[in-house]
Parts: C-alpha cells; structure tokens; sequence
C-alpha cells in the first residue's frame, strides 16, 4: 500500500516485521506449524502486506514469521497488476491468515456525495463478486483503502458508507484502512482519519485497520513484542501497520536504525532482497477471518454459511436475467430492506450515455424481493409504464402522454428516515439528449405497508406518499 498520499495522510494497519539484520530472538513470534502445542498466545500476531505477490517458493520462510498476509482484491495504490488473484488456496496450505483488501477512490474521483455513493455502491459489489470468486466466505471482512487522511469531506464519507453498505448487505463484513496519526483540521485541532470516521458512521459495525509508522509508538522496522493494535494511537483499531517501505523520514527519525540503509523493510530468512514488506499486527492470526467458514472474526460476530455470498449473487443474477433479459445489469445485491431477506436492483443500461453525478442511464429498471425460492418484482421503471410498485404508480399525479424520456437515471443512498429503511433509490427520467429531467423521485422501503414508496422531503410532514393506482392521462406542452 505504498503511495505518496501517504505523506499526507495516515492508514488504518497493524503491522510488524524483521529486517534481515535486525536480531530476532529477543522478541515472541506468531505461534507457525512447527510450534509446541503449549506455546504463549502473543499478545498480538505479525503480519505483512505488499502490492506485489512474494512467490509461491518464499511462502514457507515468511510463515516462519508472519501468521498474515495482505490480499489484494483489486489494483493496490501505485500497484501494476493483480497479483494476488488466485493465490487464497496455496496461501491457506502454507498456514496464512488473510487480510483481505480493495482499494478505494480518491477524492479527486468522486466529485460529488451523490456521484460518491452510487461509486461506493458498485465497488462493494465489485469486492464482494471478487472475494466470492477466490473462495471467501460470507463473514470475512473485507477492508477498504482510504488512501487520504485527515478529516473526510461530504464526498469521501459517501462513498465509504455507500460501500461499507454495500459490502455487509451482501453478508460480508466491512473495514476501512485509514490514518491513525493525528492530522490538522483546521486552526489548533487535530483529527485522527479512524476517530472522524467511526463518529460519523453511526450503528455500522466497522473493523479497522490503521497505519501510523511515527516512532514512537511504532517500533519501526523490527520484530517487537508484536505491538498490540491498541497501541497504534486507536484503541479500538483490530489491525496496526507500523512499519512502511520505504519509511517516511518525517516520522521514523526514532527507529532509522531498524531500517535497511535503503529505507526498506525486508523479511528475515531470505537472501535476496527482491520482497519489500510493510509491517502489521493483529489482535488475530487471521484478522480478516477468512480461513475457514468456523473462524470468529475478533470481535466474535458471527460468521455465516460459506455457500451464501456467492449462492446469493449467482441467485440475484438469474432473477436479473429471468426478469429484463440477457442484457441485465446487477446493481445492487443483498439484505436491502433489512428484514434478513434478499433484494436485486437490476437494469438495461444505457451505454450511449455516459455515467453523470445523477446516475447511471438505464432504459429499464426492477427491483426483486426473493421469498423462499421465488422472486417476484416489487418495483419496475420503464417508458411505458412508468415508476410502479405492487399497489400503483409512484412520484407522479398524472400520466403526460407528449413526455419524451428515454428511459431514467438511477443512483442510491443510504441515510436514515423515521419509518424507512436506509436504502434508498433516486430516480429521475432521462431525455434524448442524456440530461436529467425534472426533480428526482426518491424511493424508500416502508416498513409499515411492505412496500417501496416515493418519500417526499418536501410534504409536511416529510413522509411515504401513497401510490396512484388509476392516474389521468393529460397532453402538456411541456416535457417532464
């Protein structure tokens, strides 16, 4: 995870590691294969994480070290390729823990918190799909790679909520790796990245990786006493990355000396220096509990059936298809509603037009609720008939026969109302030119009637607005 922004910013990792010249046998180790059975739990295990995949042939020495590797879902930050792709399995022989990892957007990317969420959105289903295709069960954590440290603006909070939502309605876990060093926001105060974003999140549970190589408390580049994660400046951080390569000379004056000339980290064992590390620890040997279906996670949340996360996307894909066709799109997949069941929002894209901070164009769009084994649309979108759930039409008084839309633009976001569930679908109809047409319809989950309704800021009291079931049809001059 080696990037400039770094100097900027602080991450959320544990990590911890040996150079080759540094003497180990002061310091405890992660209990490997050939431990006695009655060796001492550490106090914190040590893993490693790096853009570039080591090697199968280096993965037996680095297990003599590390109980946990770093495994990238996606393109590390500076990173060429996807190494790590298809590598779980020998990994998981060779003893690993696993740290699982996606790297997120820049703020730069995200210009909006409206465009924000709908990219958080589809990088959750991006991880989630990856991590179900390399054998991950649901209950593993996956973390996200907020690069950029400091106080989050609008935008960048979006988009790590939209995908935390993202992530866990699709019965996997989140983290976020973010900067766990205190960073100027504004005259006289200082914010930590993990603190601004865990008061920020509200009831989301959250795992958190951090990175603060500044010694102290960071050891350095060194086999320490495997650093607790509470120690990184977080108390409640699961993972700490102490160490860097190459280091930053603004925070490792202290511990220069633990650091190869170069200022790298290398793992101790192997005589070339072609594998640069950064340094973790972690309150488990398998912080991300991906392993086996039976680990607990740290923090003891439940783990669920293996079978289920890719059972459900595969599942979402078939309604998708049986419903709108070969051209489907998945947009969303998993627990939507909160009521423990299973959503897909769906769509036809319109690939002419281009993905704008209103949304993405789609010509067609359904929403499917799967009960038992059967799924059924509760929510369509289409020319001809319009925004329709189960009971009516939806966001309209009447039905304007000389409209001349497309199709529509969809974007989501997932915020609070008092008698709705979080998820929420925006909707606002599409011209031929591929602008967005009149006031967005925004669409919620009522609990109370079991259905998606249009909810209405603006009425008073804001609230559900009922369906039309019979609207007028009416000839207006003028175009929605």
């Amino acid at each position: 995870m080696r990037s400039p922004l770094r100097s900027l910013i602080a991450v959320c990792l544990l990590a911890a590691i040996a150079d080759p010249a540094i003497s180990t046998a002061a310091y405890p180790r992660a209990n490997s294969p050939t431990s006695p059975a009655h060796s001492v739990t550490p106090a914190a295990y040590l893993g490693f994480d790096t853009n570039d995949y080591p090697g199968d042939a280096a993965l037996p020495t680095l297990r003599r070290t590390f109980s946990f590797a770093g495994f990238w879902l996606n393109q590390p930050p500076g990173g060429a390729s996807v190494s790590w792709l298809g590598k779980r399995e020998i990994l998981r022989r060779n003893g690993f823990g696993f740290l699982l990892l996606f790297n997120g957007r820049l703020e730069h990317h995200l210009k909006n918190p409206r465009r924000a969420a709908l990219l958080g959105s589809s990088d959750a289903l991006a991880a989630v799909q990856t991590a179900a295709r390399e054998g991950f069960h649901p209950g593993t954590i996956i973390f996200v790679d907020q690069e950029e440290g400091g106080e989050m603006e609008p935008a960048q909070m979006a988009y790590l909520l939209s995908w935390i939502d993202g992530v866990i309605a699709a019965h996997f876990r989140a983290g976020i790796y973010c900067s766990a060093i205190p960073a100027s926001a504004g005259k006289s105060h200082l914010v930590i990245t993990a603190d601004d974003i865990r008061s920020r999140a509200g009831n989301r549970r959250i795992a958190f990786f951090v990175y603060n190589d500044a010694c102290p408390p960071s050891p350095g580049c060194a086999i320490a006493n495997g650093p607790p994660p509470s120690a990184s400046g977080v108390p409640f951080a699961s993972v700490w990355q102490f160490a860097q390569s190459p280091r930053r000379r603004q925070y490792t004056a202290q511990c220069s000396a633990t650091y190869d000339p170069n200022g790298n980290c290398y793992p101790p064992g192997l005589s070339h220096r072609a594998i640069v590390l950064d340094l973790d620890s972690a309150d488990s040997p398998d912080p991300s509990a991906g392993r086996d279906p039976s680990t607990q996670s740290p923090r003891g949340n439940r783990v669920l059936n293996p079978d289920v996360a890719s059972a459900a996307l595969q599942s979402c894909s078939r309604a998708a298809k049986a419903a709108l066709g070969s051209a489907a799109k998945i947009l969303k997949c998993g627990d939507l509603t909160g009521q423990r069941s299973l959503e897909a929002v769906a769509a036809i894209p319109l690939k002419q037009y281009p993905t704008t901070d209103d949304g993405v164009a789609v010509s067609r769009l359904v929403v499917l609720l799967r009960q038992n084994t059967k799924w059924m649309v509760v929510l369509s979108a289409d020319r001809k008939n319009w925004i329709r759930n189960t009971a009516g039409y939806i966001g309209i008084d009447f039905i304007d026969d000389s409209a001349d839309f497309v199709g529509y633009r969809v974007t989501f976001s997932n915020e609070d109302v008092p008698a709705g569930a979080k998820f929420t679908i925006w909707l606002s109809y599409l011209s031929p030119t591929g602008r967005s047409e009149g006031v967005a319809t925004e669409i919620k989950w009522n609990r109370s009637v079991r259905r998606f309704q249009e909810y209405r800021e603006t009425q008073d009291p804001a609230g559900f607005r009922s369906e039309i079931k019979n609207p007028p049809h009416l000839h207006t001059a003028e175009t929605r």
